[in-house]
């Protein structure tokens, strides 16, 4: 049995630093696939950019809760800096990239090489807002009561701005 191994790049909580993006494609180079778990825009200045490049490189992406509150322009549960740059993102944004954005999927879920993975911005139980982190922080058996609950080899999350390690 033949095995195609896929290079693929991993991202997420962009949040419209289209410098950084710009730089980490020219980095990682070709690639077969590009993953985002979502926050494409807010706090930096580069919305409509930052949603251009997602676009143009044929990201599968998820909708992140900035994506989702800045698109409509209603910031829930944020500090009041974010709620502020929540709002000037909105007023940034072009009805066309409002739309992308809230057309998004919640999740999305894929086979690659008979691997079924679940891909979302928070977590199975709160698609955009709740917090998942490696362990100990978050603990083992809730991990993979998700891998039960989403039926997943795999499951990729955003949101925490931290990169999480394989689950043993």
């Amino acid at each position: 049995m033949e095995v195609f191994i896929e290079k693929i790049l991993l991202l997420g909580d962009i949040h419209s630093n289209m410098v950084a993006l710009e730089q980490i494609l020219e980095d990682v180079g070709q690639v077969d696939r590009i993953l985002c778990t979502g926050d494409i825009v807010d706090y930096n200045p580069w919305q409509i950019e930052s949603i251009t490049i997602v676009q143009d490189h044929l990201m599968m992406s998820v909708l992140g809760n900035h994506d989702r509150d800045s698109a409509k322009g209603t910031p829930t549960g944020y500090n009041s800096y974010a709620k502020i740059s929540c709002l000037w993102t909105y007023g940034q944004l072009t009805q066309n990239a409002r739309n992308f954005l809230l057309n998004l999927p919640e999740k999305i879920e894929f086979i690659i090489n008979t691997f079924r993975i679940f891909m979302c911005h928070g977590s199975p139980n709160n698609l955009f807002d709740e917090y998942i982190y490696s362990p100990p922080k978050t603990p083992k058996e809730v991990l993979r009561g998700f891998l039960r609950k989403t039926g997943a080899k795999f499951f990729i999350f955003g949101h925490t701005h931290t990169l999480r390690r394989k689950l043993s």
